[in-house]
Formats: C-alpha cells, structure tokens, sequence
C-alpha cells in the first residue's frame, strides 16, 4: 500500500493472503492516519511509517531475527580465538577433551539458549554414569569439565557472543571418594600382609606412601647410581626436595652455574 503523510509518499507491504485480509488492513491504515492528523497518534522519529501505522502503533521497525549460537559454534569459536601456542600443550588437550564431551552431551546443532541448570544437571547425572575402562568418572574430572564450559561460557559472554551467562547456578555433584590417608611404608605393608585387598584397592593404599628423609635419601641414591637416563636423579631430587610439580620440573631449565667471590 501506498499512501502521503505530511507532503511525503511512504509505502508498506501488507503480506495479506486474500483480498479480504488486505481492505481489512488498509482500513486500519486509514483510521490511524486519521488518529495521526487528529494529534492522537504520534510517530517516532527514526520510525517505520507505515509498519507503524500498519500495527496500530506497536512496532517501529521491522523485527530482526537474530541468530543463536549452538554449542558447537561456541566452541569452534573459542577454539578460533586461542590459537596454537597461546595456552599449555596439555591445558588445551584438556579442554579439547572436556568441550568434547559437552558438544557429545549437550549436542552440537543444540542453542546455547536451550542449555539451562537443568540441561547442565542432565549432562552430570550422564557423566556419572558413565565408564571409563570400567570404572566411574571421578566426581573431580566431571567438575573439572564443567568448569572448563563454565570458562568458555563466560567468555564468549563478556565477548558478546552469546547474551547470557553461564546458567549452572545451583548444581549437584556427587560426593567424591576420600583418598587413602598418607602412610609410612610399614603401616602399608603392616595392611597388605592381612590380605584380602582387590588391586585397586592395592593401588590407592600405596599412592598414599609416605617417605620419611632417611627413606627419600635411600631411594635417590638408588636412582643416583642406577637410573637409565642423566636427567632423571637430578629430576627426581628437586622433587623431592622442593614439592615442585610434574609440569613445573619440566620446563625447569639448567642455568650457568655463577661464581661468587667473598670477602671477609
């Protein structure tokens, strides 16, 4: 439809089916254009003209789909922010692993805005029931991998990808199993000799060894004269000695020794 409004042609489509539909909206044109020379309706500056007087003064321009993200895109996006390098080697293998299970879980093609508390709940209690090598996730590596969406999540949020945070406020994990208490080596071996133990069981018990420094002496100087490779006493000893981790005494680098002189 084509009409004139304060000397200016402005045009609308009516997108009616019949011809019916359409006379009904060009009535409801007319009546408002009348309520417009009335002073009883008012258009906004910037405005539609016609859609606005087409909808009885309720839309303004036209309304713009916006495009939902899906879980897949949100981590093919994230992926294509930090490229190779920017993180640790085993740091993006990890959260390659864990957004690997929330796009399997969640399901790639699902909008972000279909995920809530409960689809989170949903992707733990499938977690839990799952087996890896025929034993239960550890509570710990489900949490881990919630985090670790939670952190994608809120980025992409912050960066203006998605338009809400992250939605598990309020979620429930399983109580994970206590580790075995630390124990001397004749507390374990004073256990195991009363049999009776499964090899996981065996496992736990001496992941909880405990060394006394007589002990760790003993064991570096068997690693000092028999280890296979140069690199590993010196390893093994700054472990022992300064609680380092595994990933820290890997990249730890020998430096030139330098020579203090005293004087006294």
């Amino acid at each position: 439809m084509a009409f004139r409004l304060g000397g200016q042609k402005h045009q609308v489509a009516v997108k009616a089916s019949d011809g019916k539909e359409a006379e009904a909206c060009l009535a409801r044109l007319e009546e408002n254009l009348r309520l417009v020379e009335r002073g009883r309706l008012t258009i906004p500056d910037g405005a539609d003209v016609g859609l606005y007087l087409l909808s009885d003064g309720k839309l303004e321009q036209r309304v713009k789909t916006v495009k939902v993200m899906t879980v897949g895109e949100l981590v093919a996006k994230y992926k294509a922010t930090f490229t190779v390098g920017v993180k640790e080697k085993n740091t993006a293998r990890t959260e390659k692993l864990h957004l690997g299970h929330a796009e399997r879980i969640l399901g790639s093609s699902t909008p972000i805005s279909l995920v809530t508390s409960a689809t989170l709940q949903g992707y733990i209690d499938t977690r839990v029931a799952a087996k890896y090598k025929g034993r239960s996730i550890n509570p710990q590596t489900i949490k881990k991998e919630v985090a670790t969406l939670k952190y994608v999540w809120n980025w992409a949020f912050r960066n203006e990808h998605v338009g809400s945070r992250f939605p598990g406020l309020v979620l429930v994990f399983p109580k994970a199993k206590l580790k075995e208490p630390f124990r001397t080596l004749d507390q374990i071996k004073s256990i195991t000799e009363r049999g009776g133990l499964t090899k996981s069981q065996m496992r736990e018990l001496w992941d909880g060894l405990y060394l006394n420094p007589a002990e760790i002496v003993e064991v570096l100087e068997h690693i000092r004269q028999r280890g296979l490779y140069s690199w590993l006493y010196p390893f093994i000893a700054t472990a022992a000695h300064t609680g380092a981790r595994r990933s820290e005494l890997v990249r730890a680098r020998r430096d030139s020794p330098r020579r203090v002189s005293i004087s006294g």
